[in-house]
Order: C-alpha cells, then sequence, then structure tokens
C-alpha cells in the first residue's frame, strides 16, 4: 500500500471550497513579505554547504533562490575563486574583515552559509489489538510510522558589513504512513522523505528572506434566508473581489433589519479584507459585531490589522527592489 502522507495541501492549489452548516471556505493565495528584511542587498553569495546530504541542500538552496527571484545569485565558479583566495573551504570560517574584503570584491551582497545538523530518517512498527470481524475471525493491524527530520544552520552575513543578519536553525519533519491486516505494512521510500523534509527546510529558509505565496484559509458565511450570500461566496472563489463585494453589499441593505444581516456585512468585510481595502474592512466587520457580537468577528478584525500590516511591509520590500 502506498504511504499516506501527512501534509498540508500542495501549494500549487489556488483553492479549494467546501461548505457545511452555513460556513464556506475557500483557500486564497496571498503574497506574505519577507521575514527578514535584506534591504538594499539584492545579490546573494552562496557558501558551500556542510554536513551529511550538503550538495543536495546546496542544488535546493541555489534552486529555489533563482525560482523565487527576489535575487541576483552569484556565479557559483567565481565564489569558490574568491574563498580560494582567502584560504576558506566554508563561511562558517569568515570574520568580519575577510567578509568586508569579499564585499569589495562583489558587491553588496549577502553571504548565505548553511551546515546540516540533523539528517535522519527513523520508522515504528506498531501492533493493533486483535479483533474480530463479523465471520468471527481474529485479525490484526499493522502500522508502519516513518519520520524523517532535517535540521539545517543557516548564517547570512552582510558582506557590506561584515556583520552576521541572521543565524538560526531551520527544521521540518516529513511523516508517513502504511498500514496492512495480518501482514507487514508496506515499505515506506525514506529517501524521499528525506528529500521532503529537505525542500521544505530550504523552502522556509528562503521564504524567510523572500516575499512569497501562501494559500491561506477565508471563511464566509452563507444563509438560506439571505440568497445573495452564497452568490458573493461563488465570485470570491474566483476571485472576482469587486463583484463580491457588490453582492455582499447589496445583501447587507436589502436585509436591514432581518436577524441574520450581520452575516452579510462579515463577509463585506472580508472580501474587502483580501482585496487590500482594509479601512472598509474594519468599518464592515465592526457593523457585524455591532449587529451580533461574535468573538469570530471580533477575530476576524485583529486578523484584518495584522494583514494590513503585512500588507504595508510587503509594500515597503517591493519598493527597496
Amino acid at each position: 500500500m502506498k504511504p499516506v502522507h501527512l501534509k498540508m495541501l500542495p501549494a500549487l492549489l489556488f483553492f479549494f471550497i467546501f461548505s457545511e452548516c452555513g460556513t464556506t471556505t475557500i483557500i486564497v493565495p496571498v503574497m506574505r513579505p519577507a521575514e527578514i528584511n535584506m534591504g538594499k542587498l539584492k545579490k546573494i553569495a552562496v557558501a558551500r554547504v556542510t554536513g551529511e546530504a550538503a550538495l543536495d541542500v546546496e542544488d535546493d538552496l541555489i534552486s529555489q533562490l533563482l525560482e523565487a527571484r527576489a535575487y541576483e545569485v552569484l556565479d557559483r565558479a567565481n565564489i569558490d575563486k574568491i574563498l580560494l583566495e582567502y584560504r576558506l573551504s566554508s563561511s562558517d570560517l569568515i570574520d568580519e574583515r575577510t567578509a568586508l574584503q569579499i564585499g569589495k570584491m562583489v558587491g553588496a551582497a549577502a553571504f548565505i552559509s548553511a551546515r546540516v545538523s540533523d539528517y535522519k530518517y527513523d520508522e515504528q512498527v506498531a501492533q493493533g489489538d486483535p479483533y474480530k470481524d463479523k465471520d468471527g475471525k481474529t485479525h490484526v493491524r499493522h502500522t508502519r510510522n516513518g519520520a524523517a527530520k532535517v535540521t539545517v544552520n543557516f548564517k547570512i552575513t552582510d558582506l557590506t558589513t561584515g556583520k552576521y543578519i541572521y543565524s538560526r536553525d531551520v527544521t521540518d519533519v516529513a511523516m508517513a504512513q502504511t498500514f496492512a491486516v495480518d501482514g507487514r505494512p508496506g515499505r515506506i521510500d525514506d529517501d524521499e522523505m528525506l528529500k521532503s523534509a529537505r525542500r521544505n527546510v530550504v523552502r522556509k529558509f528562503v521564504n524567510k528572506i523572500s516575499p512569497h505565496w501562501e494559500n491561506v484559509n477565508v471563511r464566509f458565511l452563507t444563509d438560506s434566508d439571505l440568497p445573495e450570500l452564497e452568490s458573493g461566496v461563488s465570485y470570491a472563489k474566483i476571485r472576482e473581489w469587486d463583484r463580491a463585494i457588490e453582492l455582499f453589499q447589496s445583501a447587507a441593505a436589502k436585509y436591514a433589519g432581518h436577524k441574520n444581516q450581520h452575516k452579510a456585512y462579515y463577509n463585506l468585510g472580508v472580501a474587502y479584507e483580501y482585496s487590500s481595502q482594509f479601512s472598509d474592512a474594519i468599518a464592515a466587520l465592526r457593523k457585524a459585531y455591532d449587529l451580533e457580537p461574535d468573538n469570530d468577528y471580533m477575530a476576524e478584525m485583529e486578523n484584518c490589522r495584522w494583514r494590513e500590516r503585512e500588507h504595508n511591509k510587503l509594500k515597503e520590500q517591493i519598493k527597496e527592489e
């Protein structure tokens, strides 16, 4: 039996929708700002990675940096030549003086070094309690659980100042499971699991220094008494926010005084929020809360304020480019 990967939905999905009990959740792609603002450093030099699977980590790092398109990745051969001049085989040996000297040769750039400190796969096979089927025959379920753990320490040095601007471990654990009844569970591909964890570690790091897309769950409300809400959600699914906003506004006006009018204002606020119209979003969400003091409405207002801060941070980062 093929392993069941316990992972989040793939990033390539643009939306997934399901409805239950008057709530509809869609997945919306949102651009997130870099956690670490690299400022004017728009070039990156990648040192030779050290530790187990170092070449694979290095290849993944360079590949994902190129895919991010946020930086110019300096030629590998030139970096090796510069390091050779200073008789360095690992960037862990680079001190402030050497970093400044290298900076004079490559210009304003960030120097990224990485060391793999953990690269392991473990698995366990567990046996469940015996049970009987409808015919009285006894069976035992066996489960194989596999976990691949990869930890990489990343360091970033500003070659214009010689100072570290980042030094932290990044970890990912990939898990899979197979099972069988009255037999041995199927094999888990440990190489694939390690590859998955390794690439996720690199992705987490690259996302820290680059604006990136992230899928988020966005909740809307529906109500059979307010059919316009469902129509508005159908436009939100395809990110036709202007049309969704029109329908939610229409519902809010049409059902003035209705006990569930607050749902229209909530949906209106969320639509404004994810179309980056934050002031209008807060106003609509506050109206929903005034009509129905639901803690979820208050939480969405806080989320909206947080998203506005993220949006402003992203604009600053894009402006710096």
